[in-house]
């Protein structure tokens, strides 16, 4: 509540009179609400990277995996742009702890969104989280073969 409150502070939404039932209100609350689901799926996934490297098993990462369900894709951590930045080390640290980790990364379809700047840095990212001989899968997207990477057509791995 406190994070909503001080959000709305900081937009100047407040009155002196408050704004307890109004919409305002209610749209601070989903905000917040959002918020801490992103924070425990962030929880999650990394609970779910530390136990599979604890077992030995590959370490499969879907990056800006979107909304896909994650129970179609098992063995893989479907992240977000709100549980992972792909530009920002600080993040892949968050979620991982240690280096040259991963398996293998897909990044389907993001790269198109980001500056080049940004490309870079989340390449170098992926890189560095990657184990030696680890996989990095990058599309995007191709005019001369827009059915082949169409949605649905395209699995992981």
């Amino acid at each position: 509540r406190q994070w909503a409150s001080d959000m709305a502070r900081a937009w100047g939404l407040r009155s002196a009179s408050g704004f307890e039932g109004s919409i305002v209100e209610q749209a601070l609350a989903q905000l917040e609400n959002a918020h801490r689901a992103r924070i425990i799926q962030h929880e999650q996934q990394k609970r779910e990277a530390q136990s599979l490297v604890a077992r030995g098993l590959p370490l499969r990462i879907v990056v800006s995996a979107g909304d896909k369900d994650a129970s179609l894709h098992p063995g893989w951590i479907l992240t977000s742009a709100t549980t992972l930045d792909i530009t920002a080390a600080s993040s892949f640290r968050a979620l991982l702890l240690d280096l040259e980790v991963v398996d293998t990364f897909v990044a389907e379809h993001i790269l198109e969104h980001l500056s080049f700047a940004e490309v870079m840095a989340a390449v170098e990212n992926m890189h560095t989280f990657l184990k030696p001989g680890g996989r990095l899968r990058l599309a995007v997207p191709d005019p001369n073969h827009v059915n082949a990477t169409a949605p649905g057509r395209q699995q992981f791995g």
